[in-house]
């Protein structure tokens, strides 16, 4: 005789119902760092990409670092404001980033006591001189990291991300200029507006879902959802952790959770069963393995996207900095009978706004394509600067003997154009010398601006690989195999 079942269902139809129903459409934002644009750009293309039923219910969890580096922070908090008024049937959370957490911190808006946060002080005494803390009015009674965030920092440039600083060590000038004063001025209390002193002091610094689906390998699956701008460490108590972040405990110098790196990078074991999503910004990667997704392409900065992840279909979707108007997709079609179940595989089509992408990040996006969109089908032609920068690192079919036969026809202009004469060129196209010459004149009459190396201004393309312009030693940084899919 067969065991009872320890846990019998009472109702398998309900059960059946819950397996079958409409699967809520959970968006997480990654970093925006000031870049309203790529923002903007997003937020359009999230709209566009899901169907308008999902996306007026959706909840959007934004995963912290909303100010610094670029140049519109007041306008980022000023969009997020507007959401429930624009979107009400939609659920907003803002998680507080390291940078939102120290801006906060600056302008009052970090709860506290002053005599913790100068005890705290101590911990990062040492760096003091070297970060130029702030010391001007207030800072007796302000958190470490809001003197950290508006200090002046010795050093001209940033080793380990290849940049210039912007004033402090968290890049905060551009978020001071934004509200129209320089950078490490008190008068930023008085410039930030009242509303956007409360949204700084209502973000979050841990959010939790009971049930959020998500598509596997395996099928969809149901699971816990924890969202934090960085990580939860490991070796630690995932309970204890969660509970001091939902305190908003800020006596420590640095939360590890919003600011740690390399130990929070991993799911606790605890978070392993029952399964548990966790998501996070911070770490200038995209990196989805299992049920961690760190969502953050490095949008700080100014060649790369925003990016969003749409649960439960695994979807990323892009916002890149537009030099003009936005192009906008047709709308999804809101079809209750092809609405997506949770059995779905959620694909569906997107749009990118119309950006200005270097030659390097451009590549990537489109080799990104088919695994964010599998159900797309992609054609990619080759224009002639394409075609040319293919010969130049040896991704065009034919013969050796037919190609410098090719170049009797454009000889005269050998010399004035500059043509490569560097490693390879023997077996090179035509096409791919004359775009990777020197051209002796450097000015273009007929478009009336400057050539940019060769005659098809390829200079930026060198460059956005990292090499010099004509260079051919490295050819583009040995992209050759990659470049080749294109052809």
């Amino acid at each position: 005789m067969n065991d009872p079942d320890p846990n019998p269902n009472p109702n398998p139809d309900l059960a059946a119902a819950r397996r079958r129903r409409r699967a809520r459409t959970v968006v997480c934002v990654g970093d925006v760092h000031g870049y309203f644009t790529k923002l903007r750009a997003i937020w359009a293309n999230l709209e566009a990409s899901i169907p308008p039923r999902d996306f007026r219910a959706a909840l959007v969890i934004f995963l912290g670092d909303y100010c610094d580096r670029g140049p519109d922070t007041r306008r980022v908090i000023d969009f997020f404001l507007s959401l429930p008024a624009a979107y009400p049937g939609q659920t907003h959370v803002f998680l507080a980033g390291n940078h939102d957490f120290a801006f906060a911190a600056f302008v009052g808006a970090v709860p506290g006591d002053a005599g913790a946060f100068r005890e705290a002080w101590k911990v990062y005494e040492s760096y003091e001189e070297s970060e130029g803390w702030y010391r001007g009015e207030g800072y007796e009674e302000m958190h470490l990291q809001g003197r950290r965030w508006a200090g002046k920092i010795k050093a001209r440039f940033n080793e380990a991300k290849g940049t210039e600083y912007k004033g402090s060590i968290f890049d905060a000038a551009p978020t001071f200029e934004s509200y129209g004063v320089a950078h490490g001025s008190a008068d930023l209390v008085k410039a930030v507006p009242e509303e956007h002193k409360k949204f700084l002091a209502d973000m979050v610094l841990v959010h939790e879902e009971d049930d959020v689906c998500i598509t596997t390998p395996e099928g969809t699956k149901h699971c816990r959802l924890i969202a934090v701008h960085a990580g939860l460490e490991k070796g630690k108590d995932v309970g204890e952790q969660l509970r001091t972040l939902k305190a908003k405990d800020t006596r420590v110098a640095k939360i590890e959770a919003i600011a740690g790196r390399g130990n929070v990078w991993d799911i606790p074991e605890e978070l392993i069963e029952p399964p548990t999503i966790v998501v996070s910004g911070h770490h200038g990667k995209l990196h989805i393995q299992g049920l961690r997704l760190i969502i953050d392409e490095g949008g700080g900065y100014p060649d790369k996207p925003v990016a969003a992840v749409v649960l439960p279909s695994l979807k990323i979707i892009r916002g890149f900095e537009a030099t003009v108007e936005e192009e906008k997709a047709p709308p999804v079609e809101d079809d209750e009978e092809d609405a997506p179940l949770v059995e779905d595989d959620g694909c569906f089509s997107a749009t990118t706004a119309t950006t200005a992408l270097t030659p390097a990040s451009s590549s990537n996006f489109f080799l990104s394509l088919p695994s964010a969109y599998p159900c797309q089908t992609r054609v990619f032609l080759a224009g002639n600067h394409y075609f040319a920068l293919a010969a130049f690192v040896g991704a065009i079919p034919g013969s050796v003997e037919a190609f410098r036969e090719g170049w009797k026809a454009y000889e005269p202009c050998e010399e004035s154009e500059g043509w490569c004469r560097g490693e390879g060129h023997e077996k090179m196209h035509l096409q791919g010398r004359r775009w990777a010459g020197k051209m002796k004149g450097t000015f273009n009459k007929a478009k009336g601006k400057e050539f940019k190396g060769s005659i098809f201004n390829a200079a930026p393309t060198f460059e956005s690989y990292g090499v010099a312009h004509g260079s051919t030693g490295t050819r583009l940084g040995s992209r050759d195999e990659e470049w080749g899919l294109w052809f």
